[in-house]
C-alpha cells in the first residue's frame, strides 16, 4: 500500500510555515501552537485529520485566517453559521454586528482592503 498523500489541509500548513520569515520549524510551530510536534508531524503528512481547535491555534501560531488552511469552503461556511447560532445572531442582523464579532477575510473589516 502507498504513503498517505498530505491532504490540502497539511499542505497549506507546511506552506505558510515554509513562507514565515523566520521560517518556522515544524517544532517551532508546535510550540508556538501548543500542540504536540507529532500532531503536526501527522496533518502535514495527511496521516491525520484536524479538530476545528487544532487548526484554529495552527492558525493563529502562522499569522494567517484558518479559513487559509482549509481547502473545503463549506467546511468554513459552516463553522460561520454555528459561531452565529452560538452568539445568537438573528441571519439577517446588520452587516456592521456580523463584521464586529465575526474574523475580518480577505479584504478587511472594511471591505476595502488592508
Amino acid at each position: 500500500m502507498p504513503p498517505p498523500q498530505p491532504g490540502p489541509v497539511g499542505r497549506r500548513i507546511a506552506y505558510y510555515r515554509s513562507v514565515a520569515r523566520p521560517k518556522l520549524t515544524q517544532q517551532q510551530l508546535a510550540d508556538r501552537a501548543s500542540v504536540a510536534l507529532g500532531t503536526i508531524r501527522k496533518i502535514e503528512r495527511g496521516e491525520r485529520g484536524v479538530t476545528d481547535g487544532t487548526l484554529d491555534a495552527i492558525a493563529g501560531a502562522l499569522g494567517v485566517d484558518p479559513s487559509r488552511l482549509v481547502a473545503d469552503r463549506e467546511h468554513v461556511s459552516t463553522r460561520i453559521r454555528e459561531a452565529d447560532r452560538h452568539l445568537r445572531l438573528p441571519r439577517r442582523c446588520h452587516a456592521g454586528a456580523r463584521a464586529a464579532v465575526a474574523p475580518a477575510g480577505r479584504h478587511g473589516a472594511d471591505g476595502r482592503g488592508r
